[in-house]
């Protein structure tokens, strides 16, 4: 399962350093006092990719809300990974400063999400390993308990597929030690999600997942969050975008709106000159200055977009022609150029994938 971690992270090599640039950038909130003029374009868009995570695969909050309706881990996994099946599967993984171990021990020391499950008063008497009663004040004392198995199954799967030595951060996921989890851990004996698609059949999946996935319409396609400059990816069977509204449980940046401030055709003319001739994070220079070239004066933009409505690719149409970037870089070279240029002077940034050009 090696390869499928390459096939999909490998091509992100570019991106880690043009995201990590981007972050540093977006951490504060949205200008408030925008300015749209009458005739020209703007930017409008729902969700914070900085603060929800990479949306695609399971999403935590999903499951929060599914569970509470009474999905059951494995439907809940079902629904999240497109054509899998659940099979119990034996196995060890290589640890960081841990060693190896068994893969029920490894995530029975699982962070990610609370340890114990919401329950009763008789349940807490007859389990206090398990369960606790819910402090409603904050969602991170207990979860509901097939959302923790779910979460148990899918990071084990994670980490069956995982070549080498898995980190104990975000950067893979987070592992803390311990048997706090060891209640999940032996309810999902062994359980792994096997894909029964079309991309690696019969093999564990690389079970991706992150804190909230939607950003009004459900979860995204892997090839739209991970791509080349061009935004062409590889499209896997078992990450492709769900609508979760119905079950889902709101998080406080699902429905977060933003717009920029409004801007002509000029102004973004004078966008696709400044990335040719200024940005050079992750060796995507000489792509944007072909972009440019290609296009020539800026007449239009359009885009293409996944089932949950994410910017895959970005069209820009000009004097010279069409040309077409990833959605994911626009928005970061877009980022970039306002921190830098303050064009309307201010900070209006592009928050997330989910975006909609817009006449003032």
């Amino acid at each position: 399962m090696g390869q499928v971690q390459q096939r999909i992270e490998q091509l992100t090599e570019e991106q880690k350093a043009i995201l990590a640039e981007e972050n540093k950038l977006v951490g504060g909130g949205p200008v408030d006092d925008v300015v749209i003029i009458s005739g020209e374009l703007f930017f409008e868009g729902t969700g914070r990719d900085l603060y929800q995570g990479h949306g695609v695969g399971l999403s935590q909050f999903g499951a929060y809300g599914a569970a509470q309706k009474g999905w059951t881990a494995e439907q809940i996994l079902n629904f999240y990974y497109t054509q899998t099946r659940v099979e119990e599967r034996s196995g060890t993984i290589s640890v960081q400063g841990y060693g190896v171990m068994d893969l029920n021990d490894y995530v029975a020391g699982l962070g990610e999400v609370p340890d114990k499950a919401c329950g009763n008063q008789e349940q807490v008497t007859q389990n206090p390993q398990k369960y606790v009663i819910d402090n409603p004040n904050t969602v991170w004392d207990c979860w509901p308990e097939e959302a923790i198995k779910a979460q148990v199954i899918a990071a084990r799967s994670y980490a069956a597929s995982y070549s080498g030595t898995i980190c104990t951060t975000a950067s893979c996921q987070v592992y803390k030690g311990g048997n706090a989890k060891r209640w999940a851990a032996d309810e999902t004996l062994n359980k792994v999600i096997i894909s029964s698609g079309s991309t690696h059949t019969n093999q564990i999946i690389r079970a991706l997942y992150s804190s909230d996935n939607s950003q009004g319409y459900g979860t995204a396609n892997n090839d739209t969050v991970w791509s080349n400059f061009e935004g062409v990816g590889t499209p896997y069977s078992y990450l492709r975008h769900v609508n979760d509204n119905h079950i889902a449980a709101k998080f406080s940046y699902t429905n977060w709106k933003w717009k920029t401030n409004s801007y002509s055709l000029s102004d973004l003319n004078g966008f696709l000159t400044w990335a040719a001739n200024n940005y050079t994070t992750g060796g995507s220079n000489n792509f944007l200055k072909g972009v440019k070239n290609g296009v020539g004066e800026l007449q239009s933009i359009t885009f293409v977009r996944d089932g949950s409505n994410r910017v895959k690719q970005v069209r820009l149409t000009g004097s010279n022609g069409t040309k077409v970037m990833s959605g994911w870089l626009y928005k970061a070279v877009w980022n970039s150029w306002v921190a830098n240029v303050k064009p309307k002077g201010t900070t209006d940034y592009i928050y997330s994938l989910t975006w909609f050009l817009k006449t003032g």
